[in-house]
């Protein structure tokens, strides 16, 4: 099935409010609580953009004109290489992770560290997800040869079993997200095993480290000694892709049906909370992937075609 994807542009306020926002459309109103988003300025209306030639997205990440969705058809992991600017496709990718786990692939994004110097993209950073398994994060090159890209596997970043405080870190499917302003990888994990919905005693839990480098070696093991930071938030129900942009993780969640716990949340990483939320009620589709491109959000769900929202 084709998916859908979603811009969400938003005005740069004068001064940062703290209430809740209204936004009109042709067709229904809109609204967001707490501070308003601060991703550019632009007009009223909403029209159709671009649409991709891909289907089952699980996560996608951007870097310069260059964007990358990873699919996943029965747990089976593939990527696709496509020019944002002018939708071509470019490459076909295969994610290689040896004997670990096969990855659910839930959260997709890129670093700053370049595995060479002629490399046209960062490592890119794959979570793994599954509770049942390491729940770390694979790092990749994209890497050229006679113009053809390829998927090369280069480190895995996986949580120290023996030595690291679940208590600190959650028992639960594990999502990563690189800070890209600062080197850090930020681990964020449900508190219980095998659930991703609001049950008792369920919460959400964020961890800090320090983004490890390709000469730590081919497998990095990060226990307790390593976490610089932790705190946990109200449970976030079936969480999906997360961006990083300017101190804000972007963290996208909902189920398929249209629910009110279809939202995305903006984490602020100094004051540790939530500070705005924008709820997805009205489409009926699972919410799967979000990245920032141009000081807009792009938002994808598993329906059909690309369409820019603008809010004012």
């Amino acid at each position: 099935m084709k998916k859908l994807l979603i811009i969400l542009l938003f005005i740069v306020p004068s001064v940062c409010f703290s209430q809740e926002y209204n936004v009109s459309q042709t067709n229904f109103n809109y609204k967001y609580s707490g501070k308003q988003i601060n991703l550019g300025k632009n007009k009223f209306s909403r029209n159709s953009y671009k649409q991709f030639q891909v289907s089952h997205i699980q996560s996608m990440a951007i870097y310069g004109n260059y964007i990358i969705f990873v699919t996943n058809v029965h747990d089976k992991l593939n990527g696709l290489l496509f020019d944002i600017n002018t939708t071509e496709k470019i490459a076909d990718l295969t994610f290689d992770y040896g004997m670990l786990k096969n990855p659910h692939g839930n959260t997709l994004c890129f670093g700053n560290e370049f595995a060479d110097t002629t490399d046209d993209m960062p490592l890119l950073y794959l979570s793994q997800w599954n509770f049942d398994g390491e729940r770390g994060v694979l790092v990749y090159r994209i890497k050229k040869t006679d113009d053809l890209y390829s998927a090369e596997f280069k480190q895995s970043i996986l949580p120290d079993f023996s030595n690291m405080d679940f208590s600190k870190f959650g028992n639960g499917s594990t999502d990563w997200i690189v800070d890209t302003d600062n080197n850090m990888l930020y681990s964020i994990a449900y508190k219980l095993k095998g659930s991703s919905r609001i049950v008792k005693d369920n919460a959400t839990m964020i961890c800090k480290f320090y983004l490890p480098k390709l000469s730590d070696g081919e497998k990095v093991l990060l226990d307790s000694s390593n976490i610089l930071d932790n705190y946990q938030l109200s449970i976030i129900n079936v969480v999906q892709d997360k961006c990083y942009y300017d101190g804000h993780i972007y963290i996208l969640s909902g189920p398929t049906p249209a629910s009110e716990w279809k939202k995305i949340r903006v984490l602020n990483l100094s004051t540790k909370k939530i500070e705005s939320e924008v709820p997805l009620v009205k489409w009926q589709d699972e919410p799967e992937s979000i990245e920032i491109f141009n000081n807009s959000i792009i938002q994808g769900y598993n329906t059909g075609e690309i369409y820019q929202l603008y809010f004012k």
